[in-house]
């Protein structure tokens, strides 16, 4: 057990933010976010990868930020 858990606090972990489609459970894009950072400046990025015209978006509290939100509404979502 001391074994493993040396082996995980000498790893750097890998933070991923991800966008899925609920109905059927499927990540549809994921970005990772650079270290020492948050998930905040990687919310732009993940979504301009996908076509959000006529797409209901929903996110956690993190994400409700007036960016985010003035974001969504410019790619049509």
């Amino acid at each position: 057990m001391a074994a493993i858990a040396r082996f995980a606090a000498d790893t750097d972990a890998v933070h991923l933010l991800a966008a899925a489609l609920h109905a059927c459970q499927t990540v549809t894009a994921q970005r990772q976010v650079a270290a020492k950072s948050n998930e905040i400046p990687a919310f732009a990025p993940l979504l301009d990868r996908i076509d959000l015209r006529g797409v209901v978006v929903t996110a956690d509290a993190m994400r409700t930020q007036r960016a985010h939100a003035e974001h969504v509404i410019v790619v049509g979502g």
